[in-house]
């Protein structure tokens, strides 16, 4: 039992790297959508539920609500979430231990443990944001109290955490219902008719019917829609077992006969012989359902297996007491390989065109952080995927969100079929923003449309330079004067509170007059206004333009005085006055003035 400290060392150590390294991907973000991370206000175990019930596609809500009520408590952020996905692994292995001594010795629940912390197909899925941990974990708690039962303990306690889990497991995923559906009916047909027999029986009886209201509505929702056939998402069914068996023997196929020597003792144990037969059921009903709709091909849909393959593993390890350097050998060999294969499994494992459209192991985190420094509240930012934008504007929607300059998706500007409407659309977004961050990926080649867009930049910006450079993505930054594309070296006007003003540029419009203000300001939002004001020759203000002071170290806000405001042919005098918001002080420059020039402009 001792042995099993070290292994939990080094299960941490291995899955934790991926906790926070990686972006999210689309599944990821549904799981933040269904159990309310990106809703204003706490999020609730009721407004879970019916955020699954009505937007989901035949979804169940268990690991949901979990994640929700873990969010609440530990906070919403991508590492906190990947962070219970590693808890429910680490008790799995626990668990796997338990069960493994429960069914033959103790050695062998050592060994089973050791199989399945050393699967990268496991340790993979110890880092995401989904609930594929969760099921090994329920598959395994509801085996082991099973086995309690059956042996015949009748604590209430022990046969209601038999249902609680049970019903758990079945809200967890649809696809868990084969077996406990092949638990039952094995159970009723290889055991005596004992007390403890019929306790079973009535203990799952209960579990299904209160897991008839879900089962029905996952029913409906299947009848009632049409399964996409769409052939880049369609493994054969021998394409699949390949990559199946591959990813359950850590890419070694001679581990896969450790489980098949377990048939020699599963002759003498109907128990053993229950593990053999989830296995084979559950395998058999999910290739019969990828034959038919062409939507299982994802090796992760099998995670089921990996407990069942653990613990017939472990059986067949305590077996050969007689070979122990070639054990000890094998199984250090399985988990350097799986330790070595997990952070490389998805590659893999996953379809060629799940990485196209999922854009999986792209950096958005890395690549919104950029832009995040650099984008204020009045530039904006365009972010160019040629294909697939819906299985990545919740992605980007999440890493942007809290950002004070604004985005879009060309891909979602317009129809595809009209490039002078997309473009039209592109310009109506760039409206009068004075910078602008086009991200273009670079993993796909360019749309049609991007000649447009490059075009549409060019007529009304200067292009700054790039921000971001690789096989990944471009982040190209344009702006409407040069002196938004970086700071300059000293500042006009330095103010008390390590304000500065770090240019200030007049440009002349066909609407009239503008002016940038650059500024470098530490301090917090709602603190000083900036008042623009013009005066004529003779004394008069003649225009007044007050806004709130932008909070960055490179920001600027932009003005515009129409032309028939100015005297024609008249000079103008323009200055700039801080005035703190809450107390109407003015704020005064480093020599004492609270008022400073800003230039002169003469009138059409």
């Amino acid at each position: 039992m001792f042995l099993l400290i070290p292994l939990f060392l080094a299960l941490v150590w291995i899955a934790a790297v991926g906790t926070n390294a990686d972006s999210i991907w689309y599944d990821e973000y549904l799981s933040f959508y269904y159990s309310g991370a990106l809703n204003d206000g706490p999020s609730t175990i009721p407004g879970t539920i019916d955020r699954v019930l009505h937007r989901s596609k035949g979804q169940v809500p268990f690991y949901y609500i979990v994640l929700s009520v873990w969010g609440n408590i530990a906070g919403w952020s991508v590492f906190t979430a990947r962070v219970l996905s590693l808890s429910f692994g680490l008790l799995a292995v626990a668990w796997t231990y338990r069960l493994g001594a429960d069914l033959h010795s103790s050695r062998a629940g050592f060994y089973a443990a050791l199989l399945l912390a050393g699967s990268a197909f496991f340790i993979y899925y110890l880092h995401e944001i989904r609930g594929y941990s969760l099921l090994v974990l329920e598959l395994l708690i509801v085996l082991a109290l099973y086995l309690r039962i059956l042996r015949g303990r009748k604590s209430r306690l022990l046969q209601g955490g038999f249902v609680c889990v049970t019903v758990a497991m079945l809200h967890s995923h649809a696809f868990m219902a084969p077996i406990v559906l092949a638990f039952g009916l094995y159970h009723c047909i290889a055991f005596p008719k004992t007390d403890a027999w019929k306790r079973v029986i009535y203990l799952t009886l209960v579990s299904g019917l209160l897991y008839i209201p879900w089962a029905v509505f996952i029913f409906a929702h299947v009848v009632g829609r049409s399964i996409p056939h769409d052939p880049a998402f369609f493994r054969t069914n021998v394409n699949l077992i390949i990559s199946l068996f591959s990813a359950l023997s850590n890419g070694l196929w001679v581990f896969l006969l450790l489980p098949v020597y377990s048939i020699r003792a599963a002759r003498k144990d109907r128990l053993f012989r229950m593990l053999w037969v989830l296995a084979i059921c559950y395998l058999t009903v999910m290739l019969g359902l990828n034959q038919i709709t062409h939507s299982l091909s994802q090796v992760r849909y099998f995670a089921p297996l990996l407990p069942l393959f653990a613990v017939l593993g472990g059986i067949t390890c305590s077996s050969w007491v007689r070979y122990k350097g070639v054990l000890y050998g094998s199984l250090v060999v399985w988990c350097i390989s799986g330790f070595l294969q997990s952070s490389s499994f998805g590659i893999t494992h996953y379809m060629e065109s799940e990485y196209r459209v999922f854009h999986l192991d792209y950096p958005f985190k890395q690549i919104s952080e950029v832009v995040r420094r650099s984008a204020g509240k009045s530039d904006a930012v365009a972010f160019e995927f040629p294909h697939h934008s819906w299985a990545l504007r919740g992605v980007i929607d999440y890493y942007m969100d809290g950002s004070d300059a604004r985005y879009v998706l060309t891909d979602l500007l317009g129809n595809d079929e009209e490039p002078a409407e997309k473009r039209r659309l592109f310009g109506d977004f760039l409206g009068g923003a004075g910078r602008v961050y086009f991200v273009s990926d670079r993993t796909m080649g360019p749309s049609e449309f991007m000649a447009g867009y490059q075009r549409a930049l060019s007529e009304r910006y200067i292009y700054c330079g790039s921000l971001w450079d690789d096989e990944w993505a471009a982040i190209d930054q344009y702006a409407q004067i040069t002196a938004l594309c970086a700071p300059s070296a000293k500042p006009l006007v330095v103010f008390e509170d390590g304000l500065e003003l770090l240019d200030f540029v007049h440009e002349i419009s066909d609407q009239g007059h503008v002016f940038f203000s650059v500024w470098s300001s530490p301090l917090p939002a709602d603190t000083y206004s900036f008042s623009l004001r013009v005066w004529d020759a003779a004394g008069n203000l003649v225009h007044q333009a007050d806004r709130e002071m932008p909070t960055g170290d490179f920001i600027y806000s932009i003005d515009e005085i129409p032309v028939s405001t100015l005297p024609h042919g008249q000079a103008a005098r323009v200055e700039g006055v801080i005035y703190q918001w809450r107390t109407g002080d003015r704020l005064r420059t480093a020599n004492g003035a609270d008022v400073f020039a800003l230039g002169v402009v003469v009138g059409d």
